[in-house]
């Protein structure tokens, strides 16, 4: 999982050198920007870090996982449809990136998801309206993006 995410990514500044298949496992607390819970990987946090490239669709492998914060670097391509198929994922911080394409309507999929910023990016199209099946979603952030159309009356409700 981790290592093809790491793949597609970009990294100028070395701080995915802990990510190797040889020596320490991704659990092993040894792998920069990773927490883990019995064993399975359940965050992802390396802002501020230069990563270029793109997230990896592979990043749905990553069942476990609860919290992606890639905020603040220079990743593009398109946020993979695969990350509103996690089962417990309730943070996802990508704000302050080059992330283009449409908002993945799969993420209205996140039943737990509490927290969604994708400001400041490149993001185009609508709004899904599926975003308002995520019941539990207390900060929806898409300010600064190149987005049309209304704002789905189903995400003003409380």
């Amino acid at each position: 999982g981790l290592q093809a995410v790491k793949q597609e990514l970009i990294d100028p500044r070395g701080h995915l050198r802990s990510w190797n298949g040889t020596g320490f496992k991704a659990c092993s607390g040894g792998w920069a920007g990773i927490k883990c819970a019995q064993g399975q990987v359940i965050v992802i946090q390396l802002p501020w870090k230069s990563l270029g490239g793109r997230i990896s669709e592979k990043i749905g492998q990553l069942q476990a996982l609860r919290k992606l914060s890639l905020h603040d670097n220079n990743l593009g391509g398109s946020i993979p449809i695969s990350l509103g198929l996690i089962p417990n994922l309730r943070g996802v911080q990508l704000f302050n990136n080059r992330l283009s394409g449409s908002i993945p309507a799969s993420l209205g999929v996140s039943r737990f998801l509490q927290t969604l910023d994708l400001s400041n990016n490149l993001l185009s199209e609508v709004i899904p309206p599926s975003l308002a099946d995520s019941t539990k979603l207390l900060r929806l952030n898409l300010s600064f993006n190149s987005l049309s159309g209304q704002i789905p009356v189903s995400l003003t409700r409380s």
